[in-house]
């Protein structure tokens, strides 16, 4: 039992790390696309899904970042433009939570 606790925790750790620097590196390449507090909920989300193992962390970052994707095209739409900013922290949230709820 003890056991299976640490595992999932290293997992966790893990996982946020990895997406920690994934997010970072997409931070460093695309500078006017998205900014610090992205890549750290991105990072502290990944820590919260790996709880849930794999499919967790895969299913809840592919859904924040589908939901953020929709809400950022219906930004550009709306201003008519591709360089339309946006916050993407409550659409990470909202699609991680919805993730949660399914599992």
């Amino acid at each position: 039992m003890i056991d299976e606790v640490w595992t999932q925790f290293g997992f966790a750790c893990t996982a946020a790390a990895a997406v920690f620097a994934l997010a970072a590196l997409v931070q460093m390449l695309a500078s006017g696309h998205t900014g610090g507090g992205d890549t750290a909920l991105y990072s502290a989300l990944a820590l919260y899904l790996g709880w849930f193992g794999w499919d967790g962390l895969l299913r809840g970052l592919l859904i924040a970042c589908g939901l953020t994707g929709v809400v950022a095209l219906a930004v550009a739409v709306s201003f008519k433009s591709m360089n339309s900013r946006f916050p993407a922290g409550p659409s990470l949230l909202v699609g991680a939570l919805m993730s949660i709820l399914v599992t």
